[in-house]
């Protein structure tokens, strides 16, 4: 916070770019039926389908509150993490900085091809170790 991040902000002040912050979750779109209300004396029935679904949002947000996401089924791979990057740099014109954790899908030999390939649109950030107390986005 005192020496990488200022240096970060200093380089994308001097290209123009924006910084990002970026992180995946899990999320569960399963019933979660507990308890309920109904009128006294009658017991409540509460319907669901039974199938349970899964799926996973990649997002970034800017410190200036500028937020894109996307959701796919399953986990993050570097397939879906590229794409994500793709998809994500189409938004506009601007230079990117994205600041992301170690997951091993964000250091893929496919990540650092896309980014090369992006001449200087697109530059990637890792955050230190366990640390999310320095993204926003975690």
């Amino acid at each position: 916070m005192k020496e990488t991040f200022p240096a970060i902000v200093a380089e994308a002040n001097s290209v123009g770019a924006k910084i990002y912050f970026e992180d995946e979750s899990g999320i569960s779109l399963n019933i979660f039926s507990g308890r309920t209300w109904s009128q006294r004396g009658q017991t409540p029935v509460v319907y669901r389908s039974g199938q349970r679904t899964k799926r996973t949002m990649a997002a970034v947000i800017s410190p200036e509150g500028e937020m894109y996401f996307e959701t796919y089924p399953g986990g993050t791979t570097a397939e879906r993490y590229r794409s994500f990057l793709e998809n994500l740099n189409e938004v506009n014109e601007s230079i990117k900085f994205v600041i992301h954790d170690g997951l091993p899908s964000h250091r893929a030999k496919l990540v650092k091809e896309y980014v090369e390939s992006t001449n200087g649109k697109l530059k990637l950030f890792q955050l230190p170790g366990y640390s999310p107390e320095l993204n926003p986005d975690e």
